[in-house]
C-alpha cells in the first residue's frame, strides 16, 4: 500500500501549496463539480504535498520540474500501485497546476503545465486570451449600472483602469475612495507594495454604490449582505461576478465571450497600448508606451508585460512594405 498523506506531515507542509489547493477547491465548487470529485482531487493532491515535503524539501509545486513527477510515479509504480490510482493522480495534479497557470496570481511565472509532459498525459492547448474592446467594457459597465448592479459595474472599471490583479483588487478598501484617484496601499506578487490608480469615472460609479449601500462598519470596498450584515464579499465571489457578466455583455452585443477576472488586465494593458483606453483622454495621452505600462501593471519584468498585449509588429511592417 502506498500511502503518502500523514496528518502529522501535512501540518508542515508550504502553505504556498496549500493555498493553492483551496483556491482550486473555490474555484471547482464554483464551476458546479461533484463534492466528491472535489474531496478526492483534494486527497491525492494533500498526499502529494506531503510526498514533497518529505523528498523534495517542501518545494512550492509550481517550482518543481518535470523530473521531480516523474520519480514520484516512479515510486507509485514500484510500490504496486494500479495504473488506475497512477492515472487518478496525474489527472488531479494536472487539473490543479492548469488551474494555477490561467489564475493571475501565477501566469506571469508559470506559462507551461510541465504535468502536461508527463508520458501518457494529453497536453494542454494553449490558452486563449479574450481581450474586449474599449467599446464593450464601456457598453458592459452601462448595462450593469442600467440594472443597478453598481458594485460590480465598479469592479469592472477598476479593473480595466488600473490592470490590478484580482487579488489586489480584492484588498481595495472604501475609506477615501472618493476623495482622490488612487487606492489604499495593496500588496501584489512577491510581496510588492502599490496603489492602484482609477478615473473620475470610476470615482462616478463607486458613488452610485456607496450611496446604494449606505453607513456600515466593513471596511472592505467589495462587499456582500450575509443577514443584514455587510461583509467583505469571498475572494471567488469576484470571480462569479465576472463570469455573471459573459451574459450581460451578450444581452448587448448578441457575442457570448469567455472572459473571464484577468482579460480586463490584458485589455487595459492593451488599450492603453493602441490608443482606444477613454481614460487616455483623462490623462492628456494618445497611448502609453510598453516602459509606462511595465509600471501600471506592476511586472518585473517587461517581456512579461509584452506577453500581455496583442503583437501587431508584424502588421506594422507590413504597412512599411505596401505597394501604395
Amino acid at each position: 500500500m502506498f500511502s503518502i498523506y500523514d496528518r502529522e506531515t501535512y501540518t508542515k507542509v508550504n502553505n504556498e501549496n496549500k493555498e493553492l489547493l483551496e483556491a482550486f477547491r473555490d474555484e471547482y465548487k464554483m464551476l458546479g463539480k461533484a463534492k466528491g470529485t472535489i474531496d478526492q482531487y483534494s486527497f491525492d493532491i494533500r498526499g502529494f504535498f506531503c510526498y514533497c515535503y518529505d523528498n523534495f524539501k517542501n518545494k512550492f509545486i509550481l517550482d518543481l520540474k518535470k523530473k521531480h513527477f516523474k520519480k514520484f510515479f516512479i515510486d507509485m509504480q514500484d510500490a504496486g500501485c494500479s495504473h488506475a490510482r497512477i492515472n487518478r493522480m496525474q489527472c488531479s495534479l494536472r487539473n490543479m497546476i492548469e488551474f494555477a497557470i490561467n489564475d493571475e496570481e501565477y501566469e506571469d511565472d508559470y506559462q507551461i503545465n510541465v504535468m502536461s509532459k508527463i508520458k501518457g498525459m494529453q497536453k494542454q492547448s494553449v490558452r486563449e486570451i479574450i481581450f474586449l474592446s474599449n467599446e464593450e467594457i464601456i457598453a458592459l459597465e452601462e448595462e450593469l449600472i442600467k440594472r443597478k448592479e453598481y458594485q460590480i459595474a465598479l469592479l469592472i472599471d477598476l479593473a480595466y483602469v488600473s490592470v490590478g490583479r484580482r487579488n489586489e483588487l480584492f484588498q481595495v478598501e472604501k475609506k477615501g475612495f472618493l476623495d482622490k484617484k488612487v487606492t489604499n496601499t495593496v500588496t501584489g506578487k512577491r510581496g510588492k507594495k502599490f496603489r492602484l490608480k482609477y478615473s473620475n469615472r470610476t470615482k462616478d460609479i463607486a458613488k452610485l454604490y456607496l450611496d446604494e449601500r449606505g453607513e456600515d462598519d466593513c471596511p472592505a470596498l467589495f462587499t456582500v449582505n450575509d443577514n443584514g450584515k455587510v461583509k467583505q464579499a469571498e475572494y471567488s465571489t469576484l470571480y462569479y461576478w465576472v463570469i455573471k457578466c459573459r451574459k450581460v455583455l451578450c444581452d448587448v452585443t448578441g457575442e457570448y465571450k469567455l472572459f473571464g477576472s484577468h482579460s480586463f488586465r490584458h485589455s487595459g494593458l492593451e488599450n492603453y497600448k493602441n490608443g482606444s483606453h477613454y481614460m487616455l483622454k483623462e490623462m492628456g495621452a494618445e497611448k502609453l508606451p510598453l516602459n509606462l505600462l511595465k509600471v501600471l501593471a506592476n511586472h518585473s519584468d517587461i517581456g512579461t508585460t509584452q506577453s500581455y498585449v496583442i503583437d501587431d509588429d508584424e502588421e506594422e511592417l507590413n504597412k512599411l512594405f505596401a505597394d501604395d
